[in-house]
């Protein structure tokens, strides 16, 4: 019975191999019978002629460029308050307050720290004397309700006007 079934499939599968193949000759000759397109040559390409650089007194322009001398045309006050600039800024300080709440604090009645929340979800801790907010904002003073700051507002006319704010405790805070 297994000889028998052998060879059935024997059979089947080589007149298989023998079916009218004729559709497909006919393709491959009408293929082979259409014209070539032919190809444009390719142009001549212009020859690049390099450009000779050569300093007559202008600035390098692959060197850094010299700083402006430019005089201060209006004098400032010098009685106004003025920020540090020469500082390095605290990480808080890349916040606007808007972003920044008070979390709680930490410490006993004589040395208290505040808990600051940023918007990013991470909580700072500050004393008096740190700086936060976009405006200098220096922490003068920490208590179990809120944070007084000192800011620096700039007048546009050279001078920065000091506000006092405070941060108040958050009612999420207290969870």
């Amino acid at each position: 019975m297994k000889r028998i079934t052998s060879l059935v499939f024997l059979t089947l599968t080589i007149t298989g191999c023998t079916a009218d193949n004729q559709d497909l000759v006919d393709y491959i000759n009408d293929v082979k019978g259409r014209k070539t397109a032919l190809v444009e040559s390719v142009p001549d390409m212009e020859s690049f002629v390099a450009l000779h650089y050569s300093e007559t007194g202008a600035r390098n322009p692959f060197s850094n460029p010299r700083p402006e001398s430019v005089k201060a045309e209006t004098s400032f006050p010098q009685n106004c308050p003025q920020p540090n600039f020469a500082r390095i800024k605290g990480p808080l300080e890349t916040y606007s307050l808007d972003n920044l709440n008070m979390h709680g604090t930490l410490g006993s009645e004589k040395l208290l720290w505040g808990l600051i929340r940023a918007s990013t979800g991470e909580i700072f801790r500050v004393s008096p004397g740190d700086y936060m907010g976009l405006n200098h904002g220096e922490i003068l003073d920490i208590t179990k309700h809120y944070i007084e700051l000192s800011e620096l507002i700039l007048t546009g006319k050279g001078c920065w006007k000091v506000r006092t704010t405070q941060i108040h405790l958050s009612s999420q805070g207290n969870s």
